[in-house]
């Protein structure tokens, strides 16, 4: 495979190529969830079971949406046609299977951190105050609950590409084209984005404070100026994600399949596909 820089730079450019439809893509998944949620909210009571169940349709909707975004992204990748509202249909029609995934990594990732919290916890909380025990606990889970979910990364792709497989089955594909040094590589490639949230983070810090200053002066009937200043640095760290950061990181996680189908995926195609041909 390519070196994390290169597979970087490929979706970069990606991204400066076709911004204008992957920035589309996302904003409109993000403009129907939130519709989705809003109009939920609207007809129903904070607390109620109603409102509960309707969160709960929103959530498994979204499911379907965030696959189609996913494909989407490896579309336009693959220079195939897509629009920008195709998301919203694409998921369904393997809805059964994306479903299973995301119930069967949740599952997994639960009795993980539930098994970190009772091993880590009973081994140090011999030696160690309760309370630090369970930060241990939780730290060591949270770091084996994301080395599975990199494992598992993978499974949207190939649950597109071979639509012949059962979600189980695509599972354990991506389990087993994702060995530790891959799982490192892709890791370190999401680690290597860790800057641009950091940056974004501490421009909504900064706006939320003075959100709060100006509300607070609004409250003693004075309009701060801190208040709009606010308002735009939270704006402006959103449309930092929304431009740059997102389409990009989701592009790059695209390119780190194409390359890891074409040097893992193919030629274990190819070696099986030959040892079923019977030899003279």
């Amino acid at each position: 495979m390519r070196e994390i820089r290169e597979i970087k730079e490929e979706a970069k450019e990606l991204c400066r190529q076709h911004r204008g439809k992957l920035v589309g893509i996302w904003f409109l998944n993000l403009l129907v969830a939130g519709i989705m949620s809003g109009f939920v909210n609207s007809i129903t009571t904070e607390g109620s079971g109603l409102r509960a169940l309707g969160e709960l349709i929103v959530c498994l909707i979204s499911i379907a949406f965030a696959y189609g975004v996913t494909i989407s992204f490896l579309k336009v990748k693959r220079e195939e046609q897509v629009g920008m509202l195709d998301f919203l249909k694409e998921g369904f029609s393997v809805y059964g299977k994306i479903l299973y995934k995301t119930l069967y990594i949740g599952a997994c990732a639960c009795l993980i951190l539930l098994g970190c919290a009772f091993l880590v916890g009973a081994v140090t909380g011999i030696f160690l105050e309760t309370e630090t025990a369970i930060y241990i606990a939780y730290l060591v889970g949270i770091i084996v609950a994301v080395i599975l979910l990199a494992k598992y990364s993978m499974t949207d792709f190939i649950i597109y590409d071979r639509p012949e497989l059962k979600g189980k089955e695509a599972l354990e594909m991506s389990k087993q084209i994702m060995p530790k040094e891959i799982v490192k590589k892709y890791l370190l490639m999401l680690l290597s984005f860790f800057g641009w949230y950091l940056l974004v983070g501490f421009i909504v810090g900064i706006g939320y404070n003075l959100l709060l200053i100006g509300m607070i002066g609004i409250a003693f009937g004075q309009i701060s100026a801190m208040l709009i200043f606010g308002g735009i640095l939270v704006f402006v760290a959103l449309l930092i994600s929304l431009i740059f950061i997102a389409p990009y990181v989701q592009m790059a996680t695209v390119c780190f399949y194409e390359d890891l189908k074409e040097q893992v995926i193919a030629p274990q195609e190819e070696e099986t596909v030959s040892e079923t041909i019977p030899q003279e």
